[in-house]
């Protein structure tokens, strides 16, 4: 009996220790690549049907798990194969060749009827791809010629979109989605009668399928496990692509592992110690990293590619004027004076942009110039000089430094009829317009007052239109479509609603007839005589207008690699693929290219 209790005892405390917190398990280092910057706390979805909230590596152009048609070239501009191996437009029609052999992680086959699918799901359904059906009227596929055919809507034809749509839109499983969606359906049925309430209920109910346990992409990657603390995925040796498009290499690293942090300094820090290989955090003094192995896109200022361009927004449609005492005497102050081209150009001329490209970003991107479209890169050949030097609001060729800039433009501002009073509270004054009222602390007088807001309010404001001035950056990711989907973003205006009315673009309200006319022939243009002409007037029509202002240009993503544990990663002078932290769009090559440092 003794011995059989001192077995019972010993069982008990074994099975106690078992049901204790197991440790994480531990990886070859030589065979796992560690990203950061992608995913800020514990996952809650991997559904790729969500917009939001969904988790690394579901997220936006991050082809690991589920895989779009096409891999956007930041470095190129082109649309590099995917799962389509080419895509031809021939008048309304734009047709993609599927890849051969294309299967999902469960060894079914990937066809051109789960393309299909894809798309029609989006249409009966208000998810995050929605709206690409302004642009298509049907969508057919080619059985024998492994093809799908997009037929562009005649009234909405817009070639460009429809390129963003190739490197955006993950295709989904039909055998996975399908049972759900009808299971959905059927649940639902009671609903059908009230079309949008039926249609509601059920892509809530398909979102609500997390996919936390298993995951079905076609991308060379599976989740293999996920807590709070790190995301990990597991190499598909069966995968698809290493033999049509890789000579049947597999990708280096065996796990791409994400561990979960909540600040950029605990990301930071742990490149810094080689504990990370790759990092999208934005990181200050980049420089001083260096000799810790630590490396970027070029090896000096500035360090990353521009992509974006943070702005202030203008709200157009601003909310009633006021009475403000000044000096002891009540005045009219006006916030309606924003309405005015002429001043949303004095405001643009008024600012430091060096001071903003120093303090802001650190010099981790070239001096911005006049316009909305980026001097560098594969935007730079839209970009007419000529045009800037005539009209860009802070261009030194028109105002010299700051202080010239600014007592140039006190000038102008008296020969338009405005004026100041004094101000005890405002050294500069305050600026008068010429119909007597104030406006409502620049150096030209003109009074601001920053108002920092959680981040819930702040998108809420904006959407509302309920603001006088507000960041934001239109159109952060890269495109096909750039720099005509930035432009679209602040000066269309077919989207646009009265403030109070929630909104998702154009926030500014902006509405001008040549740029509506102009965003809608600029995307039909084939002739590149005819496009370049094209964008050298609507950026001259950005710049007498000023809709938004331009602050400084942005790298869309932070590309930050440590060379500790991997090795040729790509860069200026190796840049054999664009700098996407080697799993977003185009950048995934690289992950068949890296190697581990022998040690």
């Amino acid at each position: 009996m003794k011995t059989s209790l001192l077995f019972i005892v010993l069982f008990l405390i074994l099975a106690t220790i078992g049901c204790g917190p197991r440790k994480a398990v531990e990886f070859p280092r030589n065979e796992t690549l560690y990203v950061g910057g992608f995913q800020w706390g514990a996952p809650v979805s991997f559904n790729p049907l969500s917009d939001w909230p969904v988790s690394w590596p579901v997220t936006g152009n991050v082809n690991l798990v589920y895989e779009t048609l096409f891999a956007f070239n930041t470095l190129t501009g082109d649309l590099d194969p995917l799962l389509g191996q080419q895509y031809e437009l021939d008048g309304l029609n734009l047709t993609v060749t599927l890849q051969d052999s294309t299967h999902w992680s469960d060894g079914k086959p990937l066809t051109v009827e789960d393309v299909r699918y894809t798309f029609y799901l989006h249409k009966r359904y208000q998810t995050l791809h929605h709206t690409i059906w302004r642009f298509i009227d049907t969508v057919t596929v080619n059985r024998t010629e492994n093809s799908v055919t997009f037929r562009l809507d005649r009234k909405n034809y817009n070639p460009l979109t429809m390129k963003d749509m190739l490197g955006a839109v993950a295709i989904l499983p039909a055998h996975v989605f399908s049972p759900l969606e009808e299971s959905a359906k059927k649940k639902h049925i009671a609903l059908k009668k009230d079309q949008a309430e039926f249609q509601s209920k059920v892509l809530e109910q398909l979102l609500s399928y997390t996919f936390l346990d298993k995951s079905y992409g076609s991308g060379p990657y599976t989740i293999l496990e996920h807590s709070s603390s790190r995301i990990v995925l597991e190499r598909d040796d069966s995968y698809w692509g290493n033999a049509v498009m890789y000579g049947g290499k597999t990708a280096a690293p065996k796990y791409v592992i994400h561990p979960l942090f909540a600040t950029n300094e605990e990301y930071n820090a742990e490149l810094e110690a080689g504990r990370l290989d790759i990092s999208a955090t934005y990181c200050p003094m980049v420089w001083n990293k260096k000799k810790s192995g630590v490396g970027t896109w070029e090896s000096s200022e500035p360090y990353y590619i521009p992509g974006s361009i943070p702005s202030l927004i203008i709200q157009q449609m601003p909310s009633e004027d006021s009475s403000v005492v000044i000096a002891g005497s009540t005045v009219v102050s006006t916030k309606s004076v924003l309405k005015s081209a002429f001043f949303r150009r004095v405001i643009a001329s008024a600012l430091d942009y060096e001071m903003i490209r120093k303090k802001a970003i650190q010099g981790y991107a070239p001096e911005i110039s006049p316009g909305f479209i980026i001097n560098s890169g594969i935007e730079k050949i839209y970009y007419d000089d000529s045009t800037a030097n005539l009209l860009g609001a802070f261009n030194s060729t028109n105002y010299g430094d700051l202080k010239t800039r600014q007592n140039v433009l006190k000038k102008a501002l008296v020969d338009s009829g405005y004026s100041w009073i004094d101000d005890a509270a405002n050294p500069a004054g305050r600026l008068r317009l010429p119909n007597g009222n104030v406006v409502a602390d620049m150096k030209i007088g003109v009074p601001v007052v920053a108002d920092r807001i959680a981040e819930d309010l702040y998108w809420a404001n904006l959407g509302l239109g309920k603001f006088d001035l507000i960041m934001k950056t239109p159109q952060a990711e890269q495109l096909p479509s750039l720099p005509w989907s930035r432009f679209e973003k602040i000066m269309s205006s077919s989207d646009i609603d009265t403030v109070g009315v929630f909104i998702y673009t154009n926030e500014g309200r902006y509405v001008n007839q040549l740029a509506d006319s102009l965003l809608t022939v600029i995307p039909s243009l084939k002739d590149d005589k005819e496009l370049e002409l094209g964008y050298s007037k609507l950026n001259e029509l950005f710049m007498k207008e000023m809709p938004v202002i331009p602050l400084m240009y942005r790298p869309s993503l932070f590309y930050q690699f440590s060379t500790k544990h991997w090795s040729n990663f790509p860069t200026l002078d190796n840049p054999y693929v664009p700098p996407s932290c080697l799993i977003v769009a185009a950048g995934r090559k690289a992950l068949w290219e890296i190697t581990p440092v022998k040690k």
